[in-house]
């Protein structure tokens, strides 16, 4: 009962390396390029400036 090989799955969690070797991995892995989503409004919001913000809010 329960989720077949979870722990094969989870084990990865916390492993550190560089996306470079992720996306070679997974090209070697299984033959096609890595595909990655960057949900960018959140993206955008974590890593704007207090002085960018200001100056988009004063220029819109």
């Amino acid at each position: 009962m329960g989720i077949q090989h979870l722990w094969n799955v989870v084990s990865e969690a916390g492993k550190e390396r560089s996306l470079a070797q992720w996306a070679a991995d997974h090209l070697e892995e299984y033959g096609r390029p890595l595909r990655i989503a960057i949900d960018e409004a959140h993206w955008r919001f974590k890593n704007i400036t207090d002085a960018k913000e200001t100056e988009i809010q004063e220029s819109s």
